[in-house]
């Protein structure tokens, strides 16, 4: 549920931003791609570090 509430509230935020012209799209789209790599990449991390506990 944590996941749905921080979702739908950045997701309104980058709207909110966009909608004032505060930024240009392109950045609002680039920081969208990197927010969803660094997420991917954590959890990645985090299975892997699970992965290495229950090998040893």
């Amino acid at each position: 549920m944590k996941w749905l509430w921080m979702t739908l509230f950045c997701g309104g935020l980058g709207f909110w931003i966009g909608s004032h012209r505060w930024l240009p799209l392109w950045s609002i789209v680039a920081l969208t791609v990197l927010g969803i790599v660094l997420w991917g990449w954590a959890v990645w991390l985090e299975h892997r570090e699970g992965a290495d506990h229950d090998e040893r």
